[in-house]
């Protein structure tokens, strides 16, 4: 993001998704802890983590692609790097919603396992 000054604007929304991705995953990895946990929702998860890597690959080879003479910058930026930037944004904000949903849906097993069977 530093050297690819002129898509610090477009990029902040996507650090926000990512942090938010981050906690989920955080809050998911302490959910699931338990080996007896059930398998398919870990198989889902797992996809969707996996669909986040890309994403941030891709971001990734976006900002190397952009990273070039301050003066051209600005104009590839804006041509392609926009675009491509929001639909990343995009795909992270759909796995994010997924990972919220699996930690819905994981709350009263989880309060259960650890209130109610421990």
């Amino acid at each position: 993001m530093r050297n690819c000054r002129n898509a610090r604007h477009d990029l902040d929304d996507i650090a926000r998704e990512l942090t938010s991705i981050e906690n989920a995953l955080n809050l998911l990895r302490d959910d699931i802890a338990a080996p007896n946990d059930d398998a398919a929702l870990r198989i889902q998860i797992t996809g969707t983590i996996i669909n986040v890597r890309r994403a941030v690959e891709e971001l990734d080879e976006l900002l190397r692609g952009h990273n070039m003479e301050r003066r051209d910058q600005a104009a590839g930026w804006a041509q392609t790097g926009r675009r491509e930037a929001a639909r990343l944004r995009w795909s992270l904000v759909r796995h994010r919603e997924s990972l919220d949903s699996f930690l819905e849906m994981l709350t009263p097993y989880v309060y259960l396992r650890d209130h109610c069977f421990s």
